[in-house]
C-alpha cells in the first residue's frame, strides 16, 4: 500500500513543482515576469520587478512546494526506507523540481529550481535536511559578503554531496551502502544547479552579473 502510493505522488510532486508562484505575483500586478530582467519566472527576478518582499513570498512558497511532497513520503514510509522506497521518495523531488524547471502550466518553460530544490532537501528528514540547513546558511552568507545570488547558489550546490557524506560518515546507524542513492542524486542535483546557472557563470566571470537588491 506504501510503495502504490508513493508511485502516485510523484505526479502530484509535479504538477504542485509546477505551479510557478513567482509568475502568478507577477500577473496579478500587471506585470510578465518572462519579459522582466533575466525572463526567469523564481524569486530573485520577482525582487528585481516588485521588491524583495514579493522575493521571499515567492522563495518561501517555491520551497514549500518542493517540500510537501518530500514530507507526505517521509510519512508514508515512517521508517528506516528500504532502497526501493528511497528511489520513490527522491522520485518525489526530482518530479517536483522538474515541475519548477518544466511548468506543465507555461509549456513546459520555468526557473532554476533552487528554492524548490532546497525545499525538497530540507523535506527529506532526517538524511537530507541537516544539509540543507548548512547549504543554506553558506548561501546566506555568501549573499551577504558578495551579493550574488547565483554565486552563492552554486557554492551551496557544490558543498551538498561533500556534507552529505561526511554527515553518513559520522552517524553510526548509517551506512555507504544503505544510502548510496542519496550521495547519487544529491550529485546529480549539485551538476542541475550549476547546469541551469551556466549564463550566470559566465556573467560572474565577465563582471556583469547583476547584484541582489
Amino acid at each position: 500500500m506504501v510503495t502504490a502510493t508513493l508511485l502516485i505522488l510523484p505526479v502530484f510532486s509535479y504538477l504542485l513543482g509546477s505551479v510557478p508562484f513567482g509568475f502568478l505575483i507577477a500577473k496579478s500586478k500587471g506585470i510578465d515576469l518572462r519579459k522582466v530582467g533575466s525572463g526567469n519566472i523564481g524569486a530573485t527576478n520577482l525582487g528585481r520587478a516588485l521588491g524583495g518582499k514579493w522575493a521571499k513570498i515567492c522563495f518561501f512558497l517555491d520551497l514549500f512546494k518542493g517540500a510537501l511532497p518530500m514530507i507526505a513520503a517521509g510519512l508514508l514510509i515512517s521508517g528506516e526506507p528500504n532502497q526501493s522506497q528511497l528511489w520513490l521518495w527522491l522520485l518525489c523531488g526530482a518530479a517536483a523540481i522538474a515541475g519548477h524547471i518544466f511548468s506543465i502550466y507555461l509549456k513546459f518553460k520555468g526557473g532554476k529550481g533552487v528554492a524548490t530544490g532546497l525545499g525538497v532537501v530540507l523535506g527529506l528528514w532526517p538524511y537530507y535536511t541537516i544539509c540543507g540547513v548548512i547549504c543554506f546558511i553558506i548561501w546566506v552568507i555568501c549573499l551577504y559578503i558578495w551579493k550574488y545570488v547565483s554565486l552563492g547558489s552554486i557554492l551551496a550546490a557544490a558543498m551538498f554531496p561533500i556534507i552529505l557524506s561526511i554527515e553518513i560518515a559520522i552517524v553510526e546507524s548509517w551506512s555507504f551502502y544503505q544510502l548510496w542513492p542519496l550521495i547519487a542524486a544529491a550529485g546529480l542535483l549539485t551538476i542541475l544547479v550549476i547546469y541551469r546557472h551556466k549564463k550566470n557563470i559566465i556573467k560572474l566571470i565577465n563582471g556583469t552579473e547583476q547584484k541582489a537588491l
